[in-house]
Formats: C-alpha cells, sequence, structure tokens
C-alpha cells in the first residue's frame, strides 16, 4: 500500500463519513504514444452501497479529473463494470473488501 501513496503517478482519494471511510477512488497515469501524452484513468472506485446515489461518486470523480487538469493529462479514461451482487457478500470479491478494510486502517 505505501507504494501507492509514494509514487506520484498515482491518486488515491477517500471519502469519509464522520470517522469511517466510505468510499475511495483509486487512479494513474502513464505515457502514451496514440494520445501524444500523458493519459489517466480511473482504475478502481467504490462507494458504499447505503452511501450510494448520493454524489459521493461524482465528487471522487471530479477530484481525479483536476488532478489531470493540474498536471497536464490530455486524456481520462473510465471503464465501468456493471456489479450485479454486493461486492461484500460476493465471496468472489474478497481481495476488494479486504483492501476497502485496509483503506479504513489507514485513513
Amino acid at each position: 500500500m505505501s507504494f501507492l501513496l509514494s509514487d506520484e503517478s498515482v491518486l488515491l482519494r477517500v471519502a469519509e463519513y464522520e470517522i469511517k471511510l466510505i468510499g475511495y477512488c483509486l487512479g494513474f497515469d502513464h505515457y502514451t504514444f496514440y494520445a501524444n501524452g500523458r493519459v489517466s484513468w480511473i482504475e478502481e472506485i467504490m462507494i458504499e452501497e447505503v452511501y450510494r446515489n448520493e454524489g459521493i461518486g461524482t465528487k471522487l470523480i471530479n477530484c481525479f479529473e483536476g488532478w489531470t487538469k493540474i498536471n497536464g493529462k490530455i486524456r481520462l479514461e473510465f471503464t465501468s463494470v456493471n456489479l450485479t451482487k454486493n461486492p461484500y457478500s460476493d465471496k468472489n470479491n474478497g481481495n476488494l473488501r479486504d483492501l476497502f478494510l485496509a483503506l479504513s486502517a489507514i485513513f
């Protein structure tokens, strides 16, 4: 986790409610040939289900977009996956749950 936090090509932002971590956005940037410059993309974004549809994800994405502009990136990419199961209860997504718990311990 510490290598992510110290890497300048990584942006990790968290959303908190009171003292509880309720969401995060993790993104990266890199150079490309096609875009002829730096490209940023959001790798992961997660909001706890009970806090969804309150604009938290939008604020995290806006924060990421601001980071891309400040650092001169010329393209922002985002891929969406429709999860039909609750990632906290789906046994196949244990790593996501573990990451969320690890982030809670850091922040």
